[in-house]
């Protein structure tokens, strides 16, 4: 009897899978790791298998070729698989309500007709084959949707008759003259646009969204050429399977998870899950997205039955609401990102060990030897045919026709050795990729908490339009301006004269990891400055040096002599360690001073109660000094009274990232208690409380 398999494993791309690659292209594009043009190039790809789910083989015509039913498909639909002409947007603005229950009034709707490569063959079922889809809003953020993405894809590629707004005839002739050079349209605006982008991109938003005729016949996805600009080839299925490939390493998922079909059952599963909150049949409706034609296939019940999460059962026995539950195994929690250091082969290190796959191959040493054997002979031959030259024809045509069948044995040696040079160093690369992805996994089991949310976080794009989207990427205005959230802190910059104050820039919309380090002049609202200020005043509490100016530490850094770079070049996450702790320390000191006169006050009351004085006398002032010893200032007289707050000092200074070595040595600095009592301490209380927890039958961590 054979095993009843799971149809596909888990780690497929689920929404935040997806959107963890948008946010690696956005990235890639701002910080100038990533063309604009190649990531557009990426992001449009993605957000046509999302808004489409269809196969690579459906936007290509890679196959057909080899069937070589070209022909047929031109004399058909013509020299594309998708054109321009194929594609058509909303003019007026398109209502949906949001899941907050706010309406949207001006989003961006489409429709796209296709004629998938099955409708050549006989086989096929009348019309099952040419189809139109409704391209529609699928996120809340417009920069990851996809409509908008396709958008600023055609946008970039200037396909639209407004962008050449004001243009004679002769300067558009010139403008598309220009699109068929080697090396292709550079992207945003057409060359010798009369228009400003700006205005460009205000009436394409008001209605003015038609293409440009002369373009309709254009492929509607294009392969970029060497220089990095558009060219005129359609995109073939390679290149198209490499967009997820390249997006996978990218963002750091198991090597070899790039797969189109990954993003095209995560928006199936989608669909179901979303007809079945809608009460629509969820059967129907992801038949249709798997399909895109008449229901009553059987794909969906054998292929496609499958989900991104694991099941609640548990919630059955104990009488709860089941809940969905995200796999712990799926690509976004088992991320990588160290992975995109090793995107080819020239990124592995020459002393890796991982590089015996390549010199110490038999196969490549055999190869390499009989082509070192054939090069000989052919180096005799050619030496025999000079010393024939005065010999008959016969003769010397005899050993010319040996040494060419050589040269062609030589030649195909020389093949075979590229050949498994080749696959030898994409065996090096991933074997490399698996050690570094293993070792990553193997770190996220310890991985603190708040590590590991940033590490999922991904950028909420709220505030941030379609507009801004068209003007920053597809127009290339480094004059669009990003807005400002809040402050998160502050730092002093520089040395000597050019000492400055830099502010800690939390953007609206994005995640607090892309906080970026501005001047003061960058900072126009200077209440985000005031208000930075009063929340560290706040938090200092009695402690005067947080109270200071930013330009009053400026000005007394600027009057120290110039520091060693080591000093001055601390990290930044030291700095912020520093400041964030300043307040922390401010409150624990007077906490601990405060508890030390309490015990104080406990010791000479047992000292006094001890000499035998009457109870009435206790108070009264002796006539003789009494000497009561000092009660150590030590942390288990400060434990007694008040555990907690060596507790919190401690986790406290865990949460801002030390490890716990230096947590103690802190803590011993700041106390002025040997680290040797306070590791002992902590230790004892861990003792203390797992004796506890064994007591009691449960489990109780410190």
């Amino acid at each position: 009897m054979g095993v009843n398999r799971h149809p596909f494993v888990k780690d497929k791309w689920d929404e935040r899978a997806y959107f963890l690659v948008q946010d690696v292209l956005y990235e890639g594009m701002d910080d100038g790791h990533v063309s604009v043009n190649a990531g557009i190039s990426d992001l449009a790809i993605l957000a046509f298998i999302r808004a489409t789910c269809s196969r690579p083989g459906a936007l290509s015509k890679d196959w057909f070729d080899m069937s070589g039913a070209i022909a047929k498909w031109a004399s058909v639909g013509g020299e594309n698989v998708m054109s321009v002409s194929a594609l058509t947007f909303s003019r007026d603005g398109f209502l949906i309500k949001l899941p907050d229950g706010t309406i949207e009034n001006g989003a961006q709707r489409g429709e796209i007709d296709m004629t998938r490569i099955k409708a050549l063959y006989e086989e096929a079922a009348a019309s099952g084959y040419t189809y139109s889809m409704s391209l529609t809003p699928d996120t809340v953020a417009e920069p990851r949707r996809a409509i908008d993405l396709i958008i600023l894809y055609c946008w970039r590629r200037a396909l639209f008759k407004v962008q050449y707004e004001g243009m004679s005839k002769a300067e558009i002739a010139s403008a598309l003259a220009a699109r068929k050079e080697k090396s292709g349209h550079e992207g945003g605006m057409p060359i010798g646009a009369r228009i400003d982008a700006a205005e460009a991109v205000t009436r394409f938003l008001e209605g003015e969204k038609a293409f440009l005729p002369e373009l309709k016949g254009e492929p509607l996805l294009v392969a970029l050429t060497r220089a990095g600009g558009f060219g005129q080839d359609e995109m073939s299925t390679k290149q198209i399977l490499s967009v997820f490939q390249r997006a996978a390493q990218q963002t750091g998922f198991r090597p070899g998870s790039g797969g189109v079909n990954n993003l095209r059952r995560g928006v199936m599963v989608g669909v179901q899950k979303g007809s079945e909150r809608a009460g629509f049949d969820p059967a129907m409706h992801a038949k249709k997205v798997v399909n895109h034609r008449q229901s009553g296939h059987g794909c969906r019940e054998v292929v496609y039955e499958d989900t991104l999460a694991t099941t609640d059962a548990m919630a059955f026995l104990c009488g709860r609401v089941p809940q969905p539950i995200e796999s712990l195994k799926n690509l976004s929690n088992l991320r990588v990102p160290e992975l995109a250091k090793f995107r080819t082969y020239a990124d592995v290190p020459k002393k890796d060990p991982v590089q015996k796959l390549l010199s110490d191959s038999p196969e490549l040493k055999q190869l390499h030897a009989a082509i070192t054997k054939q090069e000989v002979v052919v180096q005799e031959l050619e030496k025999l045919i000079v010393k024939l030259e005065k010999k008959p024809k016969k003769e010397q045509k005899a050993i010319q026709d040996r040494l060419e069948a050589v040269q062609k044995a030589l030649a195909i040696l020389v093949a075979e050795e590229a050949r498994m040079g080749r696959y030898l160093r994409e065996l090096v690369l991933y074997e490399k990729q698996m050690q570094v992805y293993k070792a990553g996994v193997e770190a996220l089991e310890s991985m603190p908490l708040h590590e590991m949310r940033m590490r999922l976080e991904v950028n909420s794009y709220e505030g941030v339009t379609l507009e801004s989207v068209l003007l920053r990427y597809g127009c290339d205005d480094e004059d669009v301006p990003f807005e400002v959230e809040s402050i998160l802190n502050e730092r002093i910059s520089g040395k000597g004269k050019t000492v400055h104050t830099q502010y800690l820039v939390k953007w609206k919309g994005y995640k607090e990891s892309r906080a970026t380090w501005e001047s003061k002049e960058s900072i126009l609202d200077e209440s985000l400055i005031t208000s930075l200020k009063e929340k560290m005043a706040i938090a200092a509490g009695p402690a005067t040096e947080l109270k200071a100016a930013p330009e009053k530490k400026a000005a007394a850094i600027a009057e120290e002599p110039e520091k060693p770079a080591t000093e001055l070049n601390r990290s930044k996450d030291d700095e912020r360690v520093d400041e964030r702790a300043a307040a922390f320390w401010a409150e624990q000191k007077a906490l601990l001073e405060e508890l030390a006169a309490t015990v104080q006050k406990a010791t000479v009351e047992r000292a006094v109660a001890s000499s035998g004085i009457p109870h009435e006398s206790k108070t009264a002032t002796p006539d003789v000094a009494m000497r009561v010893p000092m009660a150590p200032y030590s942390v288990r007289n400060i434990a007694w009274q008040k555990e907690e707050a060596l507790a919190k000092s401690f986790l406290e200074l865990c949460s801002m990232g030390m490890m716990k070595s230096a947590a103690i040595l802190r803590l011993s600095k700041e106390l002025d208690v040997p680290a040797e009592t306070i590791r002992k301490q902590f230790q004892q209380r861990r003792f203390a409380s797992r004796s506890d927890a064994r007591r009691s039958g449960c489990v109780k961590r410190w």
